[in-house]
């Protein structure tokens, strides 16, 4: 139950992120030439729509992997579930200064692995990206 609680808190927003962006990808001219060209609609849909429509989906996933762990200390501490969370929120009220620091250093690091997973993705979905 708590971790349908953090998932189902962004599950709207890249939704209807990924639904705008794909009726923004159906009206570019390459989609139209991959139809010309004689394309089945299932690979324009998953091999050019899809592909060029993930680029906003993944910057939206890494932003919204430190709001999950933002999310999980007051989920954590509603469900009474032992996690990192409820962790961090026992360290708060117990004014433990330690175990702030490197609850939150140790937070800070997995968004910024977050984002650097995100950075490899673009490499991956757009071709016009290159890793050197």
């Amino acid at each position: 139950m708590p971790v349908f609680s953090i998932a189902i808190a962004g599950f709207g927003l890249t939704t209807r992120m990924m639904r705008s962006s794909s009726v923004e990808v159906f009206d570019k001219d390459y989609v139209k030439l991959a139809y010309m060209k004689g394309m089945s609609n299932r690979r324009v849909l998953f091999g050019t729509v899809f592909r060029n429509a993930m680029i906003p989906i993944i910057t939206l996933t890494a932003i919204q992997f430190g709001f999950a762990v933002a999310g999980a200390v007051v989920i954590e501490d509603v469900f009474l579930y032992k996690g990192m969370g409820f962790f961090l929120y026992q360290s708060v009220t117990n004014l433990d200064y330690v175990a702030i620091l490197s609850t939150t250093i140790i937070i800070g690091i997995s968004v910024i692995v977050a984002n650097f997973v995100a950075d490899l993705l673009y490499a991956v979905v757009d071709p016009r990206v290159r890793l050197e």
